[in-house]
């Protein structure tokens, strides 16, 4: 699903919470679990739907995380908000986990939630442990998260398309 004048029309009044109203409900055919993303990358997830509204949260509250993949290298980590729209967190890395500044993350698809690659973030900056056996990295969202006023939410696709295409073979051979 996408609509040009979806868009935002109010924020949650809670400071500790990452949330956002959008103008699009189950009158829409909005349903709570589906990703939200902008022209940039992913934003959040509907948490909750009315008839006319619906709740976004964003991906950069501390309750929210996406596993996502190392675009250079494969390595799948989740990362999770830290509660500021300018900062995500990937939590228990392993130490000797490559990853490097610079690094831009990708949702993986494994969760059934988000669909594999839509941007998530670029690598800023790797803390080694500190009082734990865990690294961890601290990166820049690359979706406008509490940026932009409008906004796309992405529709799963129906159960029988995605079970046909694993079944059907990815190429057919002609036969003569």
């Amino acid at each position: 699903m996408c609509s040009s004048d979806l868009e935002i029309i109010e924020s949650a009044m809670d400071p500790f919470a990452r949330k956002v109203i959008i103008n699009r409900g189950t009158e829409h055919g909005i349903a709570a679990g589906w990703p939200v993303v902008d022209a940039n990358g992913l934003v959040g997830q509907v948490t909750r739907v009315f008839p006319l509204s619906a709740e976004v949260t964003l991906l950069t509250d501390r309750s929210q995380g996406a596993p996502v993949q190392n675009m250079r290298n494969g390595l799948r980590v989740i990362v999770s908000g830290q509660g500021s729209d300018n900062l995500l967190e990937v939590r228990f890395l392993d130490m000797h986990a490559d990853l490097q500044v610079g690094d831009l993350l990708y949702t993986s698809g494994i969760d059934g939630i988000y669909p594999a690659g839509v941007p998530v973030a670029r690598v800023l900056k790797t803390e080694p442990p500190r009082h734990t056996p865990f690294a961890r990295a601290l990166c820049q969202p690359l979706g406008g998260v509490g940026r932009y006023r409008h906004l796309a939410v992405l529709a799963p696709e129906p159960e029988s398309a995605v079970v046909a295409k694993k079944l059907l073979p990815a190429s057919k051979k002609k036969t003569r």
